[in-house]
């Protein structure tokens, strides 16, 4: 077996660093979800929706369980496939 070319070498690293950048943009995209579910969990403790006024709640929960399914494919294909070298 040959040992892996500077090219390849070079290509992996670029490939690491992007991966790494895509997973810091996620995490602040979470991080940013959790603080709009935070105000509006406030909002809704203070009363602020009523069964008329609700459709931003409603949004922001139907926003969370969006986000929630996304990591559940992200977790696997970008943290657990390729670790069994």
């Amino acid at each position: 077996m040959r040992p892996p070319s500077d090219t390849s070498r070079a290509r992996r690293r670029q490939f690491t660093r992007i991966r790494h950048l895509t997973q810091a943009i996620f995490l602040g995209s979470g991080v940013a979800s959790g603080l709009l579910v935070g105000y509006v969990a406030k909002r809704a403790w203070s009363g602020a929706y009523t069964p008329r006024n609700y459709n931003f709640l409603e949004g922001t929960g139907l926003y969370w369980h969006f986000v929630d399914l996304v990591w559940i494919f992200l977790f696997p294909l970008l943290y657990l496939i390729g670790r069994h070298h």
